[in-house]
């Protein structure tokens, strides 16, 4: 097969780290694996032990929509061709073809594929499903292939930006993954805050081996990731401090209230596994400070 797009690394990486953290306690999370005998290689394969449940925070759309299904996951990174397109539906048929052999006979299963886009590819979609698909809602399309088979479509620059849409957002560009990473350390949502808050590290360590296969584009990605997270978690560093600052009624109580907020805020991503020194630069603390927080928390 031909080599992935290289541009495709931040996206392919940050889907399939996020699907594998939040899926892997209902579903066998399958990632990058072989779908033979034809050797394609699938993103992200989920096989639920049993329905995935729709009140999953973040993904309730994906999950209500896939039910028991055998769900592959495909996110996409510039253009898309009728041949890649394609490609993904011989995926799907051959993921339910192998689970179909694993159980010695029984029923084919049901599969569902999910495209996730960040544009609409008019082109490719009109070739290969010869029509532009079911509007489930503004951003999301349908397609229905054999009874066994549901084909799903995200364009993650129209989905709105809410609870249960929060993993597909993340897997978009711009204000929509934006917006989601807002959403989710405001909110203080889990396992995605925790998720993001040790992706960067993740996707650098991976890539330690082949550091030329890093693009620009991927370096801009991870810097806006990590900088919308950094920036969303000093404003709530700042408005706890505040809190305790007005609460206490004088000018210096509200400074001392700031440091509290941000000490809090410091206490909070040690919890979460960032290390002293990121937790240091990203709240503007001295690094004695926050390693006596560590060590307070320790004891």
């Amino acid at each position: 097969m031909a080599e992935k797009n290289r541009l495709k690394q931040f996206e392919d990486r940050l889907s399939k780290y996020l699907v594998a953290g939040v899926f892997g306690e209902y579903a066998l999370v399958e990632v990058g694996t072989d779908l033979l005998p034809d050797n394609f290689r699938a993103d992200v394969l989920l096989i639920p032990h049993q329905p995935l449940p729709t009140t999953m925070q973040g993904v309730g759309l994906l999950t209500r929509l896939t039910g028991d299904a055998r769900c592959l996951i495909e996110a996409f990174s510039g253009s898309v061709t009728e041949e890649r397109l394609e490609a993904n539906l011989s995926k799907l048929r051959l993921a339910i073809q192998r689970a179909y052999r694993d159980g010695l006979g029984l029923r084919y299963p049901k599969g569902v594929l999910w495209l996730i886009f960040n544009y609409w590819p008019e082109t490719a979609i009109e070739s290969v499903f010869c029509e532009q698909g079911e509007v489930v809602e503004t951003g999301l399309r349908r397609w229905q292939g054999f009874r066994r088979e549901t084909v799903y479509a995200i364009n993650t620059a129209e989905i709105a930006v809410r609870e249960e849409t929060l993993l597909l957002c993340l897997l978009g560009k711009g204000r929509q993954r934006r917006e989601a990473v807002i959403k989710i350390f405001a909110d203080h949502i889990e396992p995605y805050a925790t998720l993001l808050n040790t992706f960067d590290r993740s996707f650098f360590m991976s890539q330690t081996q082949h550091p030329s296969q890093l693009t620009p584009e991927d370096l801009e990605d991870i810097r806006d990731l990590r900088d919308t997270r950094e920036e969303v978690l000093r404003e709530l560093g700042r408005k706890e401090g505040r809190e305790i600052g007005l609460e206490e009624g004088l000018e210096k109580g509200l400074e001392k209230g700031l440091e509290k907020g941000l000490e809090m805020a410091a206490q909070r991503l040690l919890q979460h596994g960032l290390s002293l020194q990121d937790v240091a630069e990203m709240l503007s603390l001295p690094l004695s400070r926050i390693q006596e927080l560590a060590k307070s928390s320790a004891t």
